[in-house]
């Protein structure tokens, strides 16, 4: 098993600050030691977010106030353009006036205050088509993917990169990395 020290090493951002929160090394110590249960500590989320940030050379980030405000520092370090939604459908309006291909965070938990499948889907679908309505290659990442596995009220997972790749169909795919949906052009 690798240790603590060996793992920070190989997140993307390790390098980009000075010190990383003695949270953060506890979070993941235990996250460990559990067994990888979910959810993943935040900084194992921020390294995938980072991670294809640099990888799709992205330098703007679209998420929730509530998201952005627990990690601005981080963020602030690693992209130009920091963009704060009220909720995911503030996300929705805000994409149409972005100029060029955005990180896009959604926490799919949101999406709960929605009581039928029926309605989920609706909003699961505006989500997409907004990210999709531009020519910008936007990556979309979708915390707690677990829903659609768990949550009869969520569509299943074969069913949501449905919808996805008929908007993007020239996405290569969608996969789960702890526990969130990521969807890009190139995985």
């Amino acid at each position: 098993m690798k240790t603590i020290k060996q793992i920070l090493h190989k997140l993307v951002f390790f390098n980009s600050i000075r010190k990383i929160k003695q949270q953060d090394k506890v979070d993941l110590k235990n996250w460990l030691r559990n067994g990888l249960k979910l959810p993943p500590p935040e900084i194992i989320k921020h390294n995938i977010i980072l991670k294809y940030a640099k990888k799709e050379k992205i330098h703007t980030f679209i998420a929730n106030k509530k998201y952005i405000n627990s990690r601005e520092i981080i963020l602030k370090l690693n992209f130009e353009n920091i963009v704060k939604c009220d909720n995911y459908q503030s996300i929705i309006e805000k994409n149409y006036l972005i100029k060029n291909n955005s990180i896009i965070w959604i926490n799919s938990e949101e999406l709960l205050q929605f009581k039928t499948k029926k309605e989920i889907v609706i909003q699961i679908k505006k989500i997409i088509k907004s990210a999709t309505q531009t020519n910008h290659n936007h990556v979309m990442l979708w915390d707690n993917a677990h829903l659609f596995l768990k949550n009869s009220n969520f569509p299943n997972v074969q069913e949501f990169k449905i919808f996805f790749l008929q908007e993007r169909p020239f996405y290569n795919a969608m996969k789960t990395e702890n526990n969130i949906f990521v969807m890009a052009p190139k995985l």
